[in-house]
C-alpha cells in the first residue's frame, strides 16, 4: 500500500468529514472552514451525503471544487473496498465487525454503516492518495464512524468535533469512535462533563472546548428602532421538536389575550413544518406568527435587524434531543438584541439571567411571555440586556478568535506527528 506521507511544503490540510454538504442550517462549520483557509490552512471537503437544495450560503460555493463527494454505488467506491481488503485485510475485516457488534443496539445506526463504512473506504483511499495528513469529523455520530475507518486504515490523525445530538441521543459505538481518534473538541463546558460523566477521564483529558463564534464584523449592532412600530419577536430554529415552537405559540397566544400588539417571525424549515402551520391555525394566531422560511446568512442578517426581541424556548426532547450553545443565539446576542432562551444544556453557559438575556424554564409559556412582555415594556432595560450580550459575545464567542484557537490545535497535533515513527505495513 501506499504509505500516508506528509505534505511537504508548509501549508496545513486537512480533510473534514461531514454528514451533508450543502446544509444551510450548519453555517458554523461552513463559516469555520472558510476560516480556517483564510489562516492559511487548506481544506478538502468529504460530505457523507451530496444535498440537493434551492437555498445555499453563497460562500459555500467555493467548496464544490474541493469536494470529494461519490455515490455508494460506483467504481471508485468499489475500488476502495478491494483495495482495502487486500492492502489491510485485518484492519478493514476488523472495522465491519466492530461496527456490527457495537450498534446491534441501534437497528437505525447498524444500518447506517453499510452506508457509512464503503464510502469512509474510499475517503481514505482519497487522502492517501493526495497525502492528507489529518481528518477532522463534525459531529461524532456518523462522520465519528466515518473517521474511526480512516484512522484504522491510514496513518492520518484524526480528531472529532461534538455538538449535541451526538452524543446526547443514541451513542452506539461512541466509546470506540472517540478513543481512536487523536484530539476531542466539544463546543461546550456542559458537553465536556457530561462525556466525562459517560466515559470517563481518560476521554474527557483528551477533549478541548472551542466555542462556536460569531462574525463580529458581519454582525453589527442595529440601528435605533423606530418608536412606535410594532414589536416583533424572532425565532431562527430548525422546525424540529427539541426547538420548542409549541411553547412559542403559546405564548404568542397569551400576548394576544392580553392585548400586546406584535409580530412574530419564524425563520427555519424542517420535519414539522405542517404540525407548526396546524397549530398556528389552531391557537388563532395566524395574524401574528408570519413563516419566512429558509434563509441565507444575509437575509438572517437582515430579519435580526429588524427585530426587537430573539426567542429560543428550546426543550429536551423525548428522545434526549437538545441543544448545544445555538449559534443563532449567539449572532442574536452579537446585534444587541435582548434574548430569551431556555435553561437547559449549554445555554447557561452564554446566558445569565438579567444580565445579558433572559433564561426560562423549559415547556413554561407562561414566564416565556413574562419575560417578552418585560422586554417590550421597559426599553432601556432590554437595551441594557442588549450591550450586555455584545460584550459576552466579544469576549468568548468571536469566530475569529475560536477558530485561530482551533488552527492552534490542529497545527500542535501535526507538529507532534511528524516527529511521531511511521509504523511499517
Amino acid at each position: 500500500m501506499a504509505v500516508q506521507k506528509h505534505v511537504q511544503d508548509d501549508t496545513m490540510t486537512i480533510a473534514y468529514i461531514i454528514t451533508r454538504f450543502p446544509a444551510i442550517t450548519e453555517t458554523f462549520i461552513l463559516y469555520e472552514m472558510k476560516m480556517l483557509e483564510s489562516m492559511g490552512c487548506s481544506i478538502e471537503l468529504f460530505p457523507l451525503i451530496k444535498e440537493n437544495t434551492d437555498t445555499m450560503h453563497p460562500e459555500a460555493v467555493s467548496f464544490f471544487k474541493k469536494m470529494h463527494y461519490v455515490s455508494l454505488f460506483s467504481l471508485k467506491t468499489l475500488s476502495a473496498q478491494f483495495f482495502w481488503l487486500f492492502s489491510r485485510p485485518v484492519e478493514y475485516m476488523q472495522i465491519w465487525l466492530y461496527s456490527f457488534m457495537y450498534n446491534l443496539t441501534s437497528p437505525k445506526f447498524l444500518s447506517r454503516i453499510f452506508y457509512v463504512i464503503p464510502k469512509a473506504a474510499y475517503f481514505a483511499r482519497k487522502m492517501d492518495e493526495l497525502a492528507i495528513p489529518h481528518a477532522h469529523g463534525h459531529y461524532a455520530a456518523h462522520p465519528g464512524l466515518a473517521v474511526y475507518c480512516i484512522n484504522k486504515l491510514t496513518q492520518a490523525t484524526c480528531s472529532i468535533t461534538m455538538h449535541a445530538h451526538d452524543i446526547f441521543v443514541e451513542r452506539p459505538m461512541l466509546r470506540q469512535k472517540l478513543a481512536s481518534a487523536k484530539m476531542l473538541i466539544t463546543i461546550s463546558n456542559f458537553n465536556r462533563q457530561y462525556i466525562g460523566h459517560l466515559l470517563g477521564n481518560e476521554v474527557m483529558n483528551k477533549i478541548h472546548i472551542v466555542r462556536c463564534g460569531v462574525d463580529l464584523q458581519l454582525f453589527q449592532p442595529r440601528m435605533q428602532r423606530s418608536k412606535g412600530s410594532v414589536p416583533v419577536l424572532i425565532c431562527v430554529a430548525s422546525f424540529k421538536e427539541y426547538k420548542g415552537h409549541k411553547y412559542l405559540f403559546e405564548a404568542c397566544a397569551m400576548l394576544k389575550q392580553e392585548g400586546i400588539k406584535c409580530r412574530c417571525r419564524l425563520v427555519g424549515d424542517g420535519v414539522l413544518r405542517k404540525q407548526l402551520h396546524e397549530d398556528v391555525i389552531h391557537l388563532k394566531i395566524d395574524d401574528i406568527v408570519e413563516f419566512a422560511g429558509e434563509l441565507p446568512r444575509e437575509k438572517v442578517l437582515a430579519e435580526l435587524e429588524n427585530a426587537t426581541v430573539f426567542v429560543l424556548p428550546s426543550v429536551i426532547a423525548r428522545t434526549g434531543k437538545m441543544e448545544g450553545i445555538p449559534v443563532a443565539l449567539m449572532e442574536a446576542m452579537a446585534m444587541k438584541l435582548p434574548v430569551v432562551a431556555t435553561a437547559i444544556s449549554g445555554i447557561p453557559e452564554i446566558l445569565v439571567n438579567n444580565k445579558n438575556g433572559i433564561l426560562i424554564r423549559e415547556k413554561n409559556s407562561r414566564e416565556l411571555c413574562r419575560a417578552v412582555m418585560s422586554l417590550i415594556a421597559d426599553v432601556e432595560y432590554a437595551a441594557r440586556l442588549g450591550e450586555s450580550a455584545r460584550a459576552t459575545i466579544e469576549q468568548d464567542y468571536d469566530q475569529k478568535k475560536n477558530v485561530a484557537a482551533l488552527y492552534r490545535l490542529f497545527e500542535m497535533n501535526l507538529e507532534k506527528a511528524k516527529h511521531q515513527p511511521v509504523p511499517e505495513v
